[in-house]
């Protein structure tokens, strides 16, 4: 199952995408968001399979592209530790992008590390504050 958090009337809502068509989460037996899913684990995952089967097309609210997509998580429950160019293709490609210094497609001996705080979180189509007297460079790429 894929799943993805849509604005339904103006409230995030956890869906599944199957087929190209959305079906919300609490239609199927489960009203939490993609956090909630997660902690309930693999019992309430199964369940919400079994309902998805059972109920057909018949509680669709149509496919993605006439829903405005969220974040898949809204607000992470702590800060994000990531660790940047951590192999060489992820090296290379960073070599590629218009950040890149002279050497910038070696994997670096010493970790590159950075944090994604938990309010920063944006959709996929939210705009992005640059906040320019704070930084000058903004990185495009975000990865969970």
């Amino acid at each position: 199952m894929r799943f993805v958090n849509v604005a339904l009337q103006g409230i995030p809502t956890l869906a599944v995408l199957r087929d190209g068509l959305l079906y919300p989460a609490r239609s199927l037996g489960f009203a939490g968001d993609l956090l909630a899913l997660i902690d309930a684990g693999e019992g309430a995952l199964r369940r919400l399979g079994e309902n998805l089967d059972k109920a057909g097309t018949s509680v669709a609210i149509g496919t993605v592209e006439k829903h405005l997509l969220l974040a898949p998580v809204q607000k992470p429950r702590r800060d994000i530790f990531c660790a940047g160019k951590t192999y060489a293709d992820h090296a290379a490609q960073y070599a590629r992008s218009r950040y890149a210094k002279p050497g910038a497609d070696a994997v670096p001996t010493i970790p590159v590390t950075f944090f994604k705080l938990a309010d920063t979180v944006v959709g996929p189509f939210d705009n992005i504050q640059a906040h320019s007297e704070v930084t000058a460079e903004l990185d495009y790429e975000a990865e969970l």
